[in-house]
């Protein structure tokens, strides 16, 4: 049967403590979101800028594949 310890008096003396979770994930999610964040931007930006360029190249490339 296995049992948990809860109290730290009662764990063995060579116990090691468990390593710091969630920093790794932590840094993950924020370089995720921060490129997410960038490619919005500059599809944004480009859309804002050159729009009507964009649409007319968009409606050649939708000839040309349908």
């Amino acid at each position: 049967m296995l049992s948990q310890v809860t109290d730290r008096a009662a764990a063995p003396p060579d116990a090691q403590p468990a390593p710091e979770a969630g920093r790794g994930p932590l840094i993950a999610r924020l370089a995720i979101s921060g490129a997410v964040g960038v490619l919005l931007l500059a599809a944004v930006y480009l859309i804002a800028m050159r729009g009507e360029a964009l649409l007319v190249d968009l409606a050649k490339l939708g000839a040309l594949c349908f």
